[in-house]
């Protein structure tokens, strides 16, 4: 793999921003370490599997069923 592909395959880890200022500036949301460890290999997970669905499959309309079904799994 080169940097590229690795690098696409980490942009889904931003997400964990989100839930980061809210624990920051509110008590409402009580997020513990093991929260954003869990957030982030799921998200990971996520982002390469898609990454790799881009490298590897040609035609655009499986490329959209494998993605839907790789979210909704």
């Amino acid at each position: 793999m080169n940097l590229s592909i690795s690098k696409k395959a980490l942009y889904p880890l931003a997400l964990l921003i989100i839930p980061l200022l809210g624990v920051l500036l509110t008590n409402a949301v009580e997020w513990g370490i093991f929260d954003f460890l869990l957030m982030g290999s799921l998200l990971l997970v996520l982002g390469i599997a898609i990454n790799l669905t881009f490298l590897n499959i040609k035609y655009f309309n499986k490329r959209i069923a494998i993605i839907f079904f790789v979210i909704f799994i």
